[in-house]
């Protein structure tokens, strides 16, 4: 971190932390597949939306 030149790191991150995609110097693109089943589960084993106060 400290004497890389500053910018950003972008990254794709999949539930649990998953890192899928980057791109870590430079123009780019990062591109990930979404799997539908896995973000399903994630979502009933976190239920946040019903806890949002609007």
């Amino acid at each position: 971190m400290f004497g890389e030149r500053p910018g950003s790191h972008s990254l794709i991150i999949a539930p649990w932390a998953r890192v899928v995609g980057s791109i870590k110097t430079g123009k780019g693109y990062a591109i990930a597949e979404i799997e539908l089943g896995i973000l399903e589960n994630f979502r009933k084993m976190m239920p946040i939306a019903p806890q949002a106060k609007l």
